[in-house]
């Protein structure tokens, strides 16, 4: 489960960074002192573009996942069962045994 949407915890984490650096002031006083810095603008506008590169990815994962069976059906090259008959081996395609006429009992 969390393979399926680690992408979009991501997304959660990066807009979550992106919010913090963007508008600093939804942070509280002690916390929004370490993040004063003339770059912090463009490094939050750097985490908004990986929260959507990483949405990106987990819609791209579940669309894949939610029409992985109609693509199975729709696949004339997947695996199809086969249908379970038991092994009836045929005589004439035995290449080990000599066919009786070529026998000979002369052990000469």
């Amino acid at each position: 489960m969390l393979r399926r949407h680690y992408s979009l915890i991501l997304v959660v984490f990066w807009i979550a960074l992106g919010v913090c650096l963007v508008a600093p002031d939804v942070l509280p006083e002690n916390v929004r002192r370490h993040l004063k810095s003339p770059s912090g603008g463009l490094v939050g506008v750097l985490a908004f573009l990986f929260a959507i590169y990483n949405f990106a990815r987990w819609w791209a994962a579940q669309s894949l996942y939610r029409s992985r069976d109609a693509y199975r059906q729709a696949n004339p090259l997947s695996v199809r069962p086969v249908a379970e008959k038991p092994y009836e081996p045929r005589p004439e395609l035995d290449f080990i045994k000599l066919p009786d006429d070529t026998k000979t009992d002369d052990p000469k």
